[in-house]
């Protein structure tokens, strides 16, 4: 009878999901890794569902990797206005005569590809500093302490392009936040010029939700990969702590995933790449008491180690893992067998 690797709960096959090791949202693969038919530990639907909705969602719609989603094309222009901008800001470089303009994802000119214009924002100045923008979405939380420090000037709103009726919205939200219709200087529309190509800044912030899913990916990674070998490892105590970090947030984030952007792999630098692919490794300490650690790269770009566990037993196994998942071939390769990956703690 299934198991699930979260809550422990036993039950029926039809009370468990088929639940995949990588995301869907980042590609679909042949032969994906799955927790499903055959296996004893799974996930079940309950603890699916949560996770759904509370950290998975989040790393695929509002996340430095959900950005890279786009610019990989596996985003398709029509689900570009279910992206939250909660997490990540992007906006036009320092040298540019409307900097600091957020923008956000649009559909590209003819409806296929993708660009950017300006997100819906309130921009303005305090004292005549320099000029901050606010997305739309923030503006009640962010601009009654910005007036604080004092008188607002050089006020304006952006709004993209097929939004008329975001110019009244973005003066409603303001006025009520504390900025008196006197302040208010020129509405400027900008969706309306030519599209012209641009870099862009990424901002973005990496807080506890994302850390969970980046968690959950390395954690599902481990028991696809030792249930064959090992599988009386996956419910001992010394795991339990990764586990109640995934479903609930239990423990301080830092303690299980450290973020760098050094590269997984070994022979890479933080701008010399060989692959824009998804990395997953799982490497144990060649002696008794050696932590686990789980690498997840997503397109490569910025890395996680994920300490799954301080020591599983004190007997020692060869449980090195690693695979490449191409999104734009939808194929997954083994990585060569030994210390392929940095040293993580």
């Amino acid at each position: 009878m299934p198991q699930c690797i979260y809550c422990g709960r036993e039950g029926p096959v039809r009370e468990f999901n088929r639940e995949h090791v990588l995301p869907r949202a980042f590609g679909h693969f042949q032969n994906a890794p799955t927790l499903t038919s055959g296996r004893r530990y799974r996930v079940c639907r309950v603890c699916n569902q949560q996770l759904g909705d509370q950290v998975d969602v989040v790393l695929a719609r509002g996340s430095i990797e959900a950005a890279l989603r786009v610019m990989r094309g596996l985003v398709p222009p029509d689900d570009l206005g279910r992206l939250n901008y909660d997490r990540i800001a992007v906006s036009l470089p320092s040298g540019h005569p409307l900097f600091p303009m957020l923008l956000r994802f649009v559909p590209g000119p003819d409806g296929s590809g993708i660009s950017t214009s300006a997100a819906s924002q309130l921009r303005l100045s305090i004292e005549n500093g320099p000029l901050q923008c606010i997305p739309e979405h923030r503006i009640g939380a962010n601009l009654p302490s910005l007036l604080k420090r004092g008188r607002p000037s050089n006020i304006g709103v952006f709004w993209w392009n097929g939004d008329p009726a975001a110019p009244k919205r973005i003066q409603d939200k303001a006025t009520a936040a504390g900025l008196s219709n006197r302040d208010w200087n020129a509405i400027v529309d900008e969706s309306q010029k030519q599209q012209v190509q641009v870099d862009v800044n990424f901002d973005f912030t990496i807080d506890a939700p994302i850390l969970r899913a980046i968690a959950k990916i390395a954690f599902e990674y481990f028991v696809w990969a030792i249930e064959p070998v090992a599988a009386h490892l996956i419910r001992i105590d010394s795991l339990r702590p990764i586990r109640m970090f995934i479903l609930a947030g239990d423990g301080d984030s830092r303690a299980f995933v450290k973020p760098t952007n050094a590269s997984l792999l070994r022979r890479e630098t933080t701008t010399l790449r060989r692959t824009q692919s998804h990395i997953l490794t799982l490497d144990w300490g060649y002696q008794p008491g050696s932590p686990v650690v789980g690498g997840v790269a997503l397109f490569n770009d910025l890395s996680y180690h994920v300490r799954i566990s301080e020591a599983l037993s004190p007997i020692w196994q060869d449980i090195d893992h690693g695979h490449h998942f191409d999104p734009s071939t939808g194929r997954i390769s083994a990585l060569a067998h030994g210390r392929f990956v940095q040293p993580a703690w």
